[in-house]
Parts: C-alpha cells; sequence; structure tokens
C-alpha cells in the first residue's frame, strides 16, 4: 500500500511545515530540558542591613577588626551550635537587656540567627533605638554550616 499526500497550493504547504518544524523544535526543547541538571538557584540580593557569612568570616579572622557578635537565637539553640566569639543575647530578651550592650550604640555589631529573619528583625529594631552600625548576617548559622564550618551541625 502506498500513501501519497497532494497538496494542491504552497498556501496548504506553509501550514503543514510550520506543523512539522515547531513539532521538531518543542520535542527538542523537552529533551534538552529533561536531561539537562537543574541549575542552583541563586539567593536573593541581600538588603543593605545585610553582610554576608563570608565578610563575617573574614572580620572575625582579622584581629583588627572590632565588632561586637551578637546571637539573637535561644539559649537552647545556643548550646546546640555555635559561631566562636558570639555573644548571646536572645531577640526574646532584647528590649529587657539593651542596656548591655549601649556602649556599642555607635561601634559596628553583627547579629546572626537561625536562618536570618530574627538577626534582620533585632537589627531594624536596633536601628530604630538609635544604634547606627548594626548588620544582620545573611542567612543565619544555617549558611554558616554550609559555607563557612561545615562541622557546624544543622538544625
Amino acid at each position: 500500500m502506498k500513501l501519497s499526500l497532494k497538496v494542491s497550493s504552497t498556501f496548504q504547504t506553509i501550514p503543514l511545515l510550520f506543523l512539522v518544524m515547531a513539532t521538531m523544535l518543542l520535542a527538542s526543547d523537552c529533551t534538552a530540558y529533561a536531561q539537562a541538571k537543574p541549575a542552583k538557584q541563586k539567593k536573593s540580593k541581600m538588603s543593605p542591613l545585610e553582610i554576608s557569612c563570608q565578610d563575617v568570616k573574614t572580620m572575625l579572622d582579622d584581629e583588627e577588626q572590632k565588632f561586637l557578635f551578637l546571637d539573637c537565637r535561644e539559649q537552647d539553640e545556643f548550646d546546640h551550635v555555635k559561631i566562636e566569639g558570639a555573644v548571646l543575647l536572645p531577640m526574646s530578651e532584647i528590649t529587657e537587656r539593651v542596656s548591655e550592650i549601649e556602649e556599642h550604640k555607635n561601634k559596628p555589631i553583627i547579629i546572626h540567627c537561625h536562618h536570618g529573619g530574627r538577626s534582620l528583625r533585632v537589627t531594624n529594631w536596633l536601628i530604630q533605638q538609635g544604634f547606627t552600625n548594626v548588620k544582620s548576617m545573611a542567612g543565619g548559622i544555617d549558611e554558616w554550616s554550609e559555607t563557612i564550618d561545615s562541622s557546624k551541625p544543622r538544625y
């Protein structure tokens, strides 16, 4: 049995040709998409109130850099894992204990928490209280564990 396709005009050939080409293109894109490894998503840009874990590590390693490094997580989180040099001042106690850091009002302060949310809130609150040089460590101790010190347990 012989199949033949008779096309009587050029205008009927163009849609058929378009359909074939579109199908081939779609098939090749789907194959390439299925075989491609998922790209690692980039983290969103940091807020001007944030500092990267790598920059904090550089500051900690530089003995001439003087700053207050606060951990605003709770005591049980601090007991589980901590970054050397960080001082615990839980977010839940900051309003009652802010006088303890008053001497740093015009000095650099870096705050960290688990993922960066609480420390950003504490940073904003301290700025509202008149502190002039406060930054939140973006990504918190979780990112620190991933990018700086993998010996720190993640939770």
